[in-house]
């Protein structure tokens, strides 16, 4: 079910939308900021995985598997 607003909220962002205002433009770039570098360290993550993938040990006491 579509999330309800409040009628003066609608009515305001309306009108802001009308008047040439754009929908949050900065905060829109700074959430693409924080996603890329996100992805970025998660692509940092899974090439270091990859190089200590072979020495990953048991929790449980046991010899490293290859």
């Amino acid at each position: 079910m579509p999330r309800q607003y409040p009628t003066g909220f609608r009515d305001e962002t309306v009108g802001r939308m009308l008047a040439g205002e754009s929908a949050g433009s900065a905060d829109s770039r700074a959430a693409h900021k924080r996603i890329k570098a996100f992805e970025q360290e998660l692509q940092l993550v899974k090439d270091t995985s990859q190089i200590y993938d072979p020495l990953v040990v048991d929790p449980k006491g046991g010899r490293p598997h290859a």
